[in-house]
């Protein structure tokens, strides 16, 4: 098994004494995040954080990818990394397959949850629901024509079944993140701040 630096900080995988060649070449994961102020939107340039993978025998080392990612899928990528088992109520996929191959889409969209807002980013779209079931509005926009979010094409009759499968889509994937995992107490936040 191969230690792991989290941001800066050496966890092992195992109880067991570190192997020297081991602790030479550990799995590594650097993410951050870059302020509060900039996350009061789902729209794009609020969503991102950098992230960098970096172990030994990565195929795609030293490249990037465009697969979607979720900071729920740390942990499920860190273990495979390790050789270790995540526990069944980890949520999130492990993104090795796109560290072996950039190409590789380990999951097909992100989720993104703000204030009463959802939104989901696929290759190619941004759809984001506002409110139980999308009662206080919705956003589409194409990032292939417009990748600044400028044009909301919601409205636009011609992107009606994009809309039914993306808002359905949108819908199952919150749904799972509302599931309580098995065997965890899952303890319910109420934010009483308000961003003016």
């Amino acid at each position: 098994m191969r230690p792991v630096i989290l941001l800066g900080v050496l966890l092992l995988a195992g109880w067991g004494p570190v192997e020297t060649q081991a602790a030479a070449k550990p799995n590594v994961l650097f993410a951050t995040e870059h302020g509060y102020h900039q996350k009061t939107t789902l729209f794009e340039n609020a969503t991102h954080v950098p992230l960098i993978i970096a172990g030994p025998n990565l195929k795609a080392a030293g490249q990037s990818t465009r697969a979607p990612a979720e900071m729920v899928d740390f942990y499920p990528t860190l273990a495979e990394l390790c050789g270790l088992k995540p526990p069944p109520y980890v949520a999130g996929v492990s993104l090795v397959p796109a560290l072996q191959d950039p190409a590789a889409l380990p999951r097909q969209n992100a989720l993104t949850q703000f204030a009463n807002g959802y939104s989901l980013r696929t290759e190619r779209y941004r759809y984001t629901e506002w409110g139980e079931n999308g009662q206080a509005g919705a956003e589409l926009y194409d990032h292939e024509n417009d990748p600044a979010e400028m044009v909301n094409l919601a409205g636009d009759p011609a992107q009606a079944a994009l809309i039914q499968s993306l808002s359905g889509t949108l819908r199952e994937r919150i749904a799972m993140v509302r599931q309580k995992p098995e065997g965890v107490t899952q303890i319910q936040f109420e934010n009483r701040r308000r961003v003016p």
